[in-house]
């Protein structure tokens, strides 16, 4: 269904909708990586139906909300752009994986903590992106 909803937005871009030509490449790859987040998070999904069994630590649990919360204000960041509450974002998601040591989880956890890690790691891109769209909606409307 991820796949379909990026098409769909690609095809919207291609075509000029409601977009500005400067625009359209920061969206592109927006929407990759939002993609790319969908993806992971049924990465996990799919693992952890396979492990029915599997209890995750209370650690990986505060990282997988934590993770959310990020995945949550960057999506409020693309609705309405605020440079220095995305910067903030940004490098308190760059601490935290910074933070993360992969010798604490157990290694049925491991692939779980990939996927988070990528996660962080998507939506924090996402973030340069935003940036380049609202420099250059300030660089075409002075």
């Amino acid at each position: 269904t991820n796949h379909k909803l990026s098409a769909l937005c690609s095809r919207m871009l291609a075509k000029g909708v409601m977009t500005a030509p400067k625009l359209r490449y920061p969206l592109y790859v927006i929407i990759w990586h939002s993609q790319k987040v969908c993806n992971y998070y049924r990465d996990i999904c799919r693992y952890l139906q396979n492990k029915p069994k599997l209890k995750l630590s209370r650690k990986l649990l505060e990282l997988f909300s934590y993770t959310n919360g990020v995945v949550q204000a960057y999506d409020d960041q693309c609705a309405r752009t605020d440079l220095a509450k995305l910067v903030e974002l940004y490098t308190d998601t760059r601490k935290k994986l910074a933070s993360i040591d992969s010798l604490h989880f157990t290694s049925e956890e491991q692939p779980v903590l990939f996927n988070l890690q990528m996660i962080l790691n998507r939506v924090s891109d996402i973030s340069t992106m935003l940036v380049s769209a609202e420099e250059v909606k300030r660089v075409s409307n002075p």
